[in-house]
């Protein structure tokens, strides 16, 4: 197990493209909208993968990068969390609204409707054996988080 802590800033460089891959095709290849929810729980994995290759690169920045990694993926973990809830009608999103716009003015009413509506964060597009991407993602992220914690507290 040493010499796969040994090896964490590549593998979580290599989790994070994929992470980041899987989203993309899903986006753009399978026609897949991401809500506003789905697109935050990306930059965790981009943040996290490129502190990952300044560790690859720079070993000296290992520990501190493992630990910032380490925090990212937990904020992720909340984040993917937060919006398993959502799709499940725990609770309202804050963030994405679907709320009235104020119109005072027929400008107001023009620029209203002439703005595309963004996809609902309860609205689930495609599960695997009956869980949402989101879901996923929180297992993943924590899985993430705990072997970056543990990669850093490694010596090896």
């Amino acid at each position: 197990m040493i010499a796969v802590y040994r090896h964490a800033p590549l593998l979580i460089a290599l989790a994070s493209a994929l992470a980041m891959g899987t989203a993309l095709v899903s986006q753009y290849g399978f026609d897949l909208h991401p809500c506003p929810l789905c697109i935050y729980q990306r930059i965790p994995y981009v943040v996290a993968g490129l502190i990952a290759l300044v560790a690859v690169v720079k070993p000296a920045l290992r520990k501190p990068a493992l630990t910032v990694i380490a925090v990212a993926f937990v904020i992720n973990t909340g984040i993917a969390g937060y919006h398993v809830g959502v799709e499940q009608q725990w609770w309202a999103s804050a963030v994405c609204g679907g709320g009235i716009p104020e119109v005072s003015t027929a400008d107001d009413l023009l620029a209203a409707l002439s703005v595309k509506p963004e996809k609902a964060c309860d609205e689930v597009d495609a599960t695997l054996f009956g869980l949402s991407m989101a879901t996923y993602n929180v297992v993943a992220c924590a899985a993430l988080a705990a072997f970056a914690w543990m990669a850093r507290q490694n010596r090896g």
